[in-house]
């Protein structure tokens, strides 16, 4: 209501300030001057010469440009005196201020609106009413220059009324005060009640707009009296007009809730239960007859004649001897019914409320059950037997299993929107920080009720007091107390007599335990008495705890209210016996405040944890108790024990090897956004006293699941049990130590300071903790030496490897020095010794990388394929492959393509083989020694020492089985290999990035490819072009045709004759005509001067780029009489200068 009534006030001052700049803007516009002339009715515009002067102002309206018989506004009232010609702005009245809107005279089908737009400087807070409107609560604002009550589209929604093919068209036009229309969607016809008046009025419905308008029709009509103040909702009330403001909520007649009827709804398989009447002692009945009689008297009640259900009265006798009566549905309807599970809040969640309150009120519902009207089918379910006849409850009776859920979900959706305001089931408590703030949050309150029809006990209601008792405590400004009559009623209490009186008096003040500091301790000798098969015995022990604990009641302590504003703290401790928490906030003074207190016992096997588990688990329930406070928000978690600040801190975390337990508890605080804080011992008193003295476990939630690693182990170890192990750790004096020192956490602080022997421990004692009386690393059992060898023996019975004897150990069991022990006990072990696989491979060795070809070469055979054997010889340096198919691999045959292969490529240094039969025989070592080739062979069944004869045999293998199936024919075989030796060195290696044909011939080998690339010709130029730059020659020599020269002559006699330039062919080569008519070819180097030349002298450095010169290709006609003319020349046959092949023969190399 309070945000509500706030946000309707920004817009109301946003309205009037954006209102108050449009006046500013056209009183700017009027200063300055209207230059649009105005528009008559036919839209047409007029010049200010048929008018009047430019400068002529109007009287009227008050702008320039017109008179006033030609003003639009000229029939228009003033709003100022009411007169009829003028407008305020430019009235001689005296100004009044405005917060009404006027009614337009001139068209009768517009009305006023609301007013927004009205320019009011003292702004003044506005006047709210809540009606009811078609069942639903809507706050409306009180408008008395509205005739119509006007709503928007968008607020019919939120207010849930329906209005979709219900709202009636109306010539009503709406007229805003700058007489601006709005044209409504139309008229909604509704069901309004104000008070006990009920009716059925219109409203108009807009697009969009402002909060609902109540206008003076709608105020008329339901006798709201205006102007009265009684509906500010920022007027203050009193005790006195509360009851006559609200009479129908303090009426003494029962209330009865008009929102909605209620259903109990069956489940599917129920079958009616008719019990009948129960025989009731004679001093009830009178008294039952009564109550009867007048519940039917007030129509709570009908008598019927039959039903299927009927359930027994139970009569319970009240305070003031009266007697209620209950029907005892648990035997008859309840087992049926589908209960209405909605939650009930927490004694927490409803305190939180009042963080920051001083001034209470409380209200208390009159027979709240019986308020709340049944359906006609729910009410023949509640039809009670008794000794007077069948009556069926026309109300929600008591007994009924839904009834405690729908009672509460009704009042929350009633009140819940209201601030500072809980109800748990019939009691409503309202909270304020002033007298202010209560007596509109408890208007707010009381509205709601009266509309929904509902009546409290006027009696049992307080109003503006500084302090109220709910839900069983004291609250007020400060926080939350103990009762005064509690605290009497405790301390009042006698000595217990017997183990039920321990439990009554454990139960009075456990719902105090939050008070108390130390309550989990002072109680734990009481809950001593408590356990099974203890006998009741009660001395000094009990009876200082009993006092302890009534001492404690009486201090009252206070328990500051939550504020989600203030820094939180969780702190807990943990002892032999309990742990405890405290939930703090740090106050402005920096001063620290409780909020509440916690503790419980530990369970028995709790007890046996080590330290660091119990100091974790103290971390876990405070934050389990404590969830609803510090989930979703910062807090500052606080632990005397130091460890826990790593493990469960940010910079570090958990320890790889820690238990699962704490494992889980790190995951479980994951969820939280939390920083640890170490605190000292000291300073930790609050849940230190907790821990040592806590609340019982019994019946706690809280207790884990243990897992008890011990049997896993001892499964498969029949001969060890766990008893054993942990009376061995007993007598063991580095375990007893390690013990003692995991169960209280007293490690030392410093490294150096542990023995040797415990050094193994020491660097894992985060990660220690106590099973059962066993020692656990993580969850793997810690062994005592007396015990390890037999352990061994068991790990290694089966024989398994060193890795899996490792990892099963791991697995479960754990001491220093485990692994080396495994290892030598497999070592030792003579049958898996003598059953061993293979070692692992050792790392890989490449062969050198020779300096040049023939080197180094690799050779071994391929085959039997279809019949075929192969020789495979791989040079090391270049890769280069040759392959040649042999009839048989014998030691000759290899001999001899061995020679061929020396022959063409020359002798290796060093050949590489297998152990193969003719590999190793003595006629091949023999030729090998002749020619000094050392040979290699590798290590017998180790064919990856020869790999790079291997890998090409598995190459060449594969390809030779692609062509066998394609083709039979041996000649085709041969072809075959020819082709894969050419396309294998001729294509670049992945090892060197060359060709085998350049490393190992210093050049590409030409294949059938070259011809398609057509950079072919540009390569070749670009070669041609490197080789002129190599050449020595320094002139370039031109001749022309005609030139007389000297010529060399090949033919015999003199070495140069005389000849004509006959044509140029390129530019270095001409055909020259001799004396006697022969014509030779010469190139320029072969021709020397012997007449008129030209001749270039050409640097040695010059670039000459012979694919820019121009290659002349004409040939040129010369006449023979150019050659008589300077010869008498003889017709003689060209001599052919061809040489006589020469007579090649092999040579005769190395003697092979």
């Amino acid at each position: 209501m309070e945000s509500a009534s706030n946000d309707v006030t920004k817009l109301d001052q946003q309205h009037a300030v954006n209102y108050h700049k449009q006046l500013k803007s056209k009183k700017y516009q009027n200063n300055v001057g209207n230059r649009i002339p105005p528009t008559k009715d036919n839209g047409k515009a007029t010049t200010s010469n048929a008018n009047g002067k430019k400068d002529m102002v109007c009287y009227c309206c008050g702008t320039k440009g017109h008179t006033k018989p030609f003003c639009k506004y000229k029939s228009y009232s003033c709003s100022n005196c009411s007169k009829l010609g003028h407008l305020k702005k430019v009235c001689k009245a005296k100004v009044k201020k405005v917060n009404n809107l006027e009614q337009c005279d001139v068209d009768l089908n517009l009305d006023n609106l609301f007013n927004l737009e009205t320019v009011n400087v003292n702004y003044v807070q506005p006047y709210w009413v809540k009606l009811s409107v078609e069942d639903k609560i809507v706050e409306f604002q009180i408008d008395t220059g509205s005739s119509m009550t006007v709503i928007n589209v968008n607020d019919l929604k939120n207010y849930e009324i329906k209005y979709l093919n219900r709202v009636e068209q109306s010539n009503v036009r709406l007229k805003t005060y700058n007489n601006s229309v709005i044209v409504p969607l139309g008229v909604l016809k509704v069901r309004v009640q104000y008070k006990d008046v009920c009716k059925e009025l219109e409203m108009v419905v807009v697009k969009e707009g402002g909060p609902p308008i109540l206008g003076r029709e709608w105020l008329t009509k339901l006798s709201i009296p205006m102007f009265s103040g009684t509906y500010s909702l920022c007027k203050l009330i009193s005790y006195q007009n509360v009851v006559q403001t609200f009479p129908s909520v303090f009426n003494d007649i029962l209330g009865c809730y008009k929102h909605k009827m209620f259903d109990l709804i069956l489940k599917k398989d129920f079958k009616p239960v008719f019990l009948k009447p129960r025989v009731l002692p004679f001093a009830l009945k009178g008294k039952v007859s009564d109550e009867i009689d007048r519940l039917v008297n007030t129509n709570l009640l009908v008598p019927v004649e039959t039903s299927d259900w009927g359930t027994p009265i139970v009569p319970v006798k009240k305070s003031d001897g009266t007697i209620r009566l209950c029907g005892d549905y648990k035997v008859t309807l309840n087992k049926y019914l589908e209960i209405d599970r909605y939650p009930i809040p927490r004694v927490a969640d409803l305190m939180i409320v009042f963080q920051g309150a001083a001034k209470f009120c409380s209200l208390d519902l009159c027979q709240a059950y019986q308020q709340l009207v049944l359906s006609e089918e729910s009410k023949k379910l509640t039809t009670i037997s008794t000794f007077k006849g069948l009556f069926m409850f026309n109300r929600l009776p008591y007994g009924i299993a839904s009834a405690p859920g729908l009672l509460q979900r009704e009042m929350e959706k009633l009140l819940s929107a209201i601030p500072g305001t809980v109800c748990f089931y019939d009691d409503i408590v309202i909270a304020g920080k002033d007298d202010k703030e209560l007596s509109e949050r408890l208007y707010s309150v009381l509205d709601k009720l009266s509309l929904a029809g509902l009546t409290v006990k006027k009696e049992k209601c307080n109003f503006f007091t500084d302090h109220v008792t709910f839900l069983g405590y004291k609250v007020d400004k400060n926080g939350l107390h103990i009762p005064d009559e509690r605290i009497k009623a405790i301390n009042n209490v006698a000595i217990p007599k017997s183990t039920q009186d321990v439990k009554a008096f454990l139960g009075l003040v456990n719902y105090y335990g939050k008070f108390v500091e130390n309550m989990s301790t002072i109680a734990g000798p009481l809950y001593a008495l408590l356990k099974n098969n203890t006998q009741f015995v009660w001395n000094a022990i009990q009876s200082k705890a009993f006092s302890k604990i009534k001492e404690s009641i009486l201090s009252n302590k206070v328990l500051v209210h939550y504020n989600p504003n203030l820094e939180l703290i969780v702190a807990s401790d943990a002892s032999p016996f309990g742990v405890g928490a405290v939930l703090s906030h740090i106050m402005p003074d920096g001063s620290e405040k409780p909020i509440a207190f916690a503790s419980r016992t530990l369970s028995a096997s709790e007890k046996n944890y080590a330290q660091i588990d119990k100091e974790a688990l103290a971390l876990v329930f405070a934050i389990k108790y404590f969830h609803q406070f510090v989930y979703g928000r910062e807090f500052i978690l606080r632990t005397d024990h130091k460890p826990l600040v790593s493990i469960f801190g940010e910079k570090k975390g958990i320890p790889l090897m820690s238990a699962h337990r704490l494992q889980r508890y790190a995951i479980f605080l994951s969820s939280y956004t939390y920083k640890i804080e170490f605190i000292k011992g000291l300073e930790n008193g609050n849940a230190d006293a907790l821990s040592r003295l806590p609340l019982s476990v019994i019946g706690s939630n809280d207790i884990e699941c243990d897992n008890f690693f011990i049997n896993m182990v001892t499964t498969n170890i029949k001969s060890i049990g766990d008893l054993d192990i942990c009376n061995e750790i007993k007598k063991d004096v580095v375990l007893r130590d390690v013990f003692i020192k995991v169960f209280t956490g007293n490690w030392p602080d410093n490294s150096k300071d542990v023995s040797l022997v415990l050094k193994p421990f020491y660097s894992r004692r985060l990660e220690l903790s106590i099973e059962q009386g066993c020692l656990m690393w993580g969850h793997r059992l810690i062994i005592p030496p007396k015990y390890r060898k037999q352990l061994l023996q068991e790990l290694h019975s089966t024989h398994m490897g060193t890795v899996k004897m490792k990892a099963l150990a791991r697995s479960y069991l754990w001491w220093p020095g485990m692994d080396s022990e495994i290892e030598c006990i497999t070592k030792e072990c003579k049958e898996c010794l003598i059953l061993s696989d293979s070692p692992p491979k050792s790392v890989l060795h490449n062969w050198p990388w020779p300096e040049g070809p023939a080197q180094r070469i690799h050779v071994d055979f391929l085959g039997p394929v279809k019949g075929m054997m192969f020789i495979v010889i791989l040079d090391a340096y270049s890769k280069w492959v040759f392959v040649k198919r042999m009839l048989n691999i014998t030691s000759s045959s290899t001999v001899m393509v061995l020679r061929e292969y020396f022959a063409t490529w020359g002798i290796p240094a060093k050949l590489v083989s297998d152990n193969g039969p003719s590999l190793c025989s003595v006629e091949f070592e023999t030729f090998l020694k002749n020619n000094g080739v050392f040979h290699i062979k590798t290590a017998p069944y180790n064919p990856s020492s020869n790999g790079a004869a291997e890998n090409l045999v598995r190459t060449f293998k594969n390809y030779l089985k692609k062509v066998i199936s394609s083709t039979n024919n041996k000649d085709c075989i041969d072809t075959s290999v020819l082709k894969f030796i050419l396309s294998y060195n001729s294509t670049k290696h992945c090892s060197t990035g060359f060709s085998p044909a350049q490393l190992h011939i210093g050049r590409s080998l030409f294949t059938s490819y070259d011809r398609l690339t057509p950079f072919a010709k540009v390569n070749y130029e670009k070669s041609l072009d490197k080789n002129k730059n190599w050449y020595r020659g320094n002139r370039n020599k031109e001749y022309i045709v005609g030139d007389l020269v000297m010529c060399r002559n090949y033919t015999g006699g003199d070495e140069w004759v005389q000849a004509v330039i006959l044509q140029k062919l390129s530019p270095v080569t001409y055909d020259l005509r001799l004396g006697d008519g022969r014509i030779w070819k010469r190139h320029v180097n072969q021709i020397i001067d012997c007449g008129l030349v030209v001749e270039k002298e050409v640097s040695t450095d010059q670039n000459i780029n012979l694919e820019q010169e121009e290659v002349i290709e004409e040939k040129l006609e010369v006449t023979e009489e150019l050659g008589k003319d300077v010869f008498d020349s003889q017709k003689d046959t060209c001599v052919s200068t061809e040489r006589p092949k020469r007579v090649k023969r092999s040579p005769n190399k190395l003697n092979l």
